[in-house]
């Protein structure tokens, strides 16, 4: 039951991001969704972006680790 949730909600992430690197249009992937919440490249970065650039990095890396070698299960 939950890997068909899994497999469906990545499926569907998955088509939609395929897409929008097909259309080519500025600001549809979800990469360029993160860059532009998270400010980067804007000159005008404040704590609460650095704040918010560390969580999402601290997140990237339990994901990969997690993924990849069973780690923090």
């Amino acid at each position: 039951m939950f890997t068909a949730i899994w497999i469906t909600l990545l499926t569907i992430g998955g088509v939609t991001e395929v897409v929008a690197l097909i259309r080519k249009d500025q600001g549809d992937t979800l990469s360029e969704h993160v860059w532009k919440w998270l400010r980067v490249g804007d000159a005008r970065s404040t704590p609460v972006t650095w704040v918010s650039r560390a969580l999402v990095a601290m997140a990237c890396v339990w994901l990969a680790g997690h993924f990849s070698m069973g780690w923090w299960s």
